[in-house]
Formats: structure tokens, sequence, C-alpha cells
């Protein structure tokens, strides 16, 4: 019976973090933590429409559209097609990326999302209706989730080099409510994983433990993420990594500090709410996976 109430409570962990974590705005699971990504903004866009993409080199997606569906989708080919053959010296466009199941052509927006596959180092660039390409100086954001504002009307003059900057305050800000709703994502977890596994949080000094614990091992974990985005260390390589040491500073942190608890039932709830964080990605890999056999 014990047995079965102990999987009983890991599925109740998962279900009930399932819909936290796909509830909230911000796509984050746990100590999965935020993923890399770039908030676009454009100043002085070209009159009509336009499709946008950041360029960069390595792994990419790759644009499935042909004549048929662009006419079905409502895009141009013509301009498509121009997007899809642009090549600048290895760069190419992104087109939803490596691991994605998406083939967006961005259209005119007031602002474009890019996460997964981010690189640390890109262009932007603009296709016309006239079939023009308008591609930005390359930049190297300071930020793992950078607010990027690309100024269309410098490009051709003598303050073309400033065309693109990075917002810091507005990035500064993503920053922080990104980390907090992940922090938050990560308390609620693994306090129902916690209390899935019996383990009190009385005396108050327990409390305030498990709080100062998650919040470094999420720090560890943005610190982490951030130098291997500026190394260009692919993201799911380090996040299998950081996992591994957070379970363990987790494990190690929570059976020295917390007081009147069984220390193996400690271990056993860490290293669960970090498999239940992991588990979380699976439905976003199923939808990729089956979108990428449909082509």
């Amino acid at each position: 019976m014990s047995y079965v109430k102990k999987h009983l409570s890991f599925i109740a962990a998962l279900i009930l973090s399932l819909i936290v974590v796909y509830c909230c705005a911000v796509p984050a699971s746990a100590d999965m933590g935020p993923k890399p990504s770039i908030e676009l903004h454009l100043e002085n866009p070209p009159d009509g429409e336009y499709y946008v993409d950041i360029l960069y080199e390595g792994a990419r997606g790759y644009c499935f559209l042909d004549e048929k569906e662009c006419a079905e989708r409502g895009l141009n080919y013509e301009m498509v097609q121009v997007l899809k053959n642009f090549d600048l010296n290895g760069q190419r466009p992104r087109f939803g990326g490596a691991n994605s199941g998406d083939n967006t052509i961005n259209k005119p927006a007031a602002v474009y999302e890019f996460t997964y596959d981010v690189p640390s180092r890109f262009r932007i660039i603009l296709v016309t209706e006239d079939l023009r390409t308008i591609v930005s100086p390359e930049i190297e954001p300071y930020s793992y989730n950078s607010v990027i504002t690309f100024d269309i009307a410098k490009m051709g003059t003598d303050k073309e080099k400033h065309a693109v900057r990075e917002e810091m305050g507005r990035t500064v800000r993503k920053t922080v409510k990104v980390f907090l709703v992940t922090l938050a994502i990560t308390l609620f977890i693994e306090w129902i994983v916690f209390l899935c596994h019996k383990i009190s949080f009385e005396p108050q000094h327990n409390a305030l433990v498990f709080f100062l614990v998650n919040l470094l091992t999420q720090i560890m974990l943005y610190i982490t993420l951030i130098i291997a985005y500026q190394a260009e260390i692919s993201f799911f390589r380090s996040m299998f990594v950081i996992e591994i040491v957070i379970i363990i500073v987790e494990v190690a942190l929570l059976r020295r500090f917390l007081k009147d608890v069984d220390k193996t039932r400690v271990g056993s709830a860490t290293v669960t709410a970090n498999i239940v964080s992991a588990l979380l990605s699976l439905p976003v890999w199923f939808v990729i996976e089956f979108a990428k056999l449909l082509h």
C-alpha cells in the first residue's frame, strides 16, 4: 500500500505542477529555468508587408513552404524564397530554430519573440514587398533574455553601426520578471512534492531553509546558463549538467539544515521534485517531434 501511495503522490505532484506551469504567462518549468530569448522591437519599419527573422551560424530550422502552401497561408512566395535562400557568410535565417516544429514567417508586429536555439551573436533580416533585404549590423547581447531594438531608418547612414541596440533597462526588468516567476514555480512544485512525501515545514526554520536553498540553486542555474550562453554551449547540454549539480547541492543542504525530518525522505523528495521538473518538458517535445514527422 505504501508503494502505491508513493507513486500516487508522484503523479499528483506532476499533474498539479503541469496545471500551474501551463497556466503561467512566462514559459518556465521548475528547475528547468528560463530559456534564452530575444525580444525584438522595430523602429521605422518599411511600408507594406515584410518578413522578419534573425541570421546566425549553426543549427536552424528549415522552411518547407512551397508555392501552394504559401498561397494557402496568405504568404508571398517570392518573399519567402528570398528569405529561404539568403546567406551572409554562413549566417542564414533561423526559421524557428533546430528544435522547433514551427516554420513561422514573422510578419509586421509590435514585438517579435525568439526562444530556444537563440544564438549569442546574430543579425536581423527584413525582406520587403519589393524583394529588398535589410540586414542589421551584428549584435552580441549582454543578457540571457535580451530586449533588442532595430532602427531601420539608420541603415545606410553614418549612424548605421548604432542601428541595433540592447535596451538594458527593459532587459533587466524582463530578466528579473522571468527569474521571479521561475523561482515561484520552483518553490510551488517542490513544496507539493515535499508535502506528498510528508515532510513538515515546522518549525518555521525549515520553511526559511527551504526557501533559501531554492533561491541559491535558482541563482546558480541562471548564472550557469548565462555563462553557457555566452560561451555558445548547447542549452540542453548545459541544462543536463547543472540539473545534476542542483540535485546534489539541494540534497546536501536540505539534509544538513532541515530539522526534525527523515533525511532519507528529504533526499527522495528532492530527487522527485527535479524529475517532475524534467518531465514537464515532455509534452512540448512530443508536439515538436510529431510536427517533424509530418514533414
